[in-house]
């Protein structure tokens, strides 16, 4: 079974257009690694809640909530359930996207909720995170060639023309310092897949690498990152079997295989281990059970280290749970988070799955500590209608 709001999207978009418009409603660690947010989707109330859990009193709070009054039950209209979140650096607010509305919240602290209601003619379809360089939030047009650059301050927004067609442009990523952008090239009957470096002020960008798309195969990742120096990571599909890719300059440094050849296995979004020798990975994949869990891929060859966390009442669609399902690593890079609430149709999870999902990947054997996700309270909450 698909997950209602991306089997929407897909009809909506089409795949081509999940490249920019992608539900992956991942979970956020707080700066001082405490907390966790995330957000949790009642399909049965038409809601959804943004929770926070403490990890060290274990206790959840709802810090808001998202209804549609106007929700006719229709797939479509799922598409505004869909809200990403993610801590700011001061441990003090939170910063919620919506398909038509950012917010930023106080967690914790005193101050007043901020909210920027989009206009009519602008869409907020990039559900993934937006990336933050500085004071501005970047997120993608899914219906034209441009970036907007939001300004968290006083919601002062601008538009970057992009010199690209629509459906090439990829999804914007950021170390934290620098913005990105993924772009597929066609020259002499050869397709690259150019990384650009912008300039957030003024919007101007420089190719940062580039590299041939037969070297790597398919891109399969909806996740690039960015690592020290020169060099990137992304996920692709090679010779029937995937692949973790790092792209040093304009060459391919090394492909690392993932699973068996046609072993099925889809790749979420990456994150970088503190000591820069691995990349963590959400999963999924297909055996009687669709199974999702976490791994671990060195950088020097050695072996692929993963955990299942929970199952479900598959077959689902297999490249969906890849957007669907993804991960979390907390500041000191000791523990995982990750939620199976978040985007999943949870009716084909049992009870007992329904669970925020904290690992601690510190030491060699993996422990994995699963949190019942409770009901929404209906106190210290702040209801939003849209």
């Amino acid at each position: 079974m698909k997950p209602r709001i991306l089997d929407a999207c897909l009809t909506i978009l089409g795949m081509a257009g999940l490249m920019v418009y992608v539900l992956a409603c991942a979970p956020s660690f707080s700066p001082d690694g405490k907390k966790v947010a995330f957000p949790v989707m009642d399909y049965d109330d038409e809601r959804t809640s943004i929770f926070v859990y403490d990890i060290n009193k274990n206790k959840f709070e709802t810090v808001a909530e998202f209804k549609n009054p106007n929700h006719k039950g229709d797939s479509e209209d799922d598409i505004d359930m869909a809200y990403s979140v993610q801590w700011m650096p001061d441990g003090k607010q939170i910063l919620i996207n919506g398909i038509s509305l950012i917010m930023m919240l106080p967690v914790g602290s005193k101050g007043p909720t901020k909210t920027f209601q989009s206009q009519q003619d602008m869409k907020f379809w990039t559900i993934l995170p937006p990336p933050i360089v500085g004071n501005y939030q970047f997120i993608v047009n899914p219906d034209k060639p441009e970036l907007y650059r939001i300004n968290l301050q006083n919601w002062e927004t601008q538009s970057f023309q992009l010199a690209f067609n629509h459906d090439d442009i990829g999804i914007p990523f950021s170390d934290g310092e620098q913005l990105y952008f993924t772009v597929e090239l066609e020259k002499e009957d050869q397709k690259f897949c150019s990384i650009m470096k912008m300039n957030a002020e003024n919007g101007a960008y420089t190719p940062a690498a580039q590299i041939n798309s037969e070297e790597f195969g398919e891109l399969q990742g909806w996740s690039w990152l960015k690592l020290g120096g020169d060099r990137f990571a992304t996920i692709s599909k090679y010779q029937e079997r995937v692949h973790l890719v790092l792209v040093r300059g304009n060459s391919i440094e090394k492909m690392i295989p993932i699973g068996e050849r046609g072993s099925g296995i889809d790749i979420g979004n990456l994150v970088p281990s503190r000591n820069g020798r691995s990349i963590f990975a959400a999963f999924s994949y297909y055996d009687q059970h669709d199974q999702f869990g976490v791994m671990e891929i060195p950088f020097d060859g050695g072996k692929t280290r993963e955990m299942v966390l929970f199952t479900g009442d598959g077959p689902m669609d297999d490249q969906i749970n890849a957007i669907a399902f993804h991960i979390a690593l907390s500041p000191d890079g000791k523990k995982i988070a990750a939620s199976s609430v978040s985007g999943l149709e949870y009716t084909a999870l049992k009870p007992e799955d329904r669970a925020l999902y904290l690992i601690d990947v510190s030491h060699p054997e993996w422990k994995m500590n699963r949190i019942r996700i409770p009901l929404p309270s209906a106190s210290n909450r702040a209801e939003v209608e849209s």
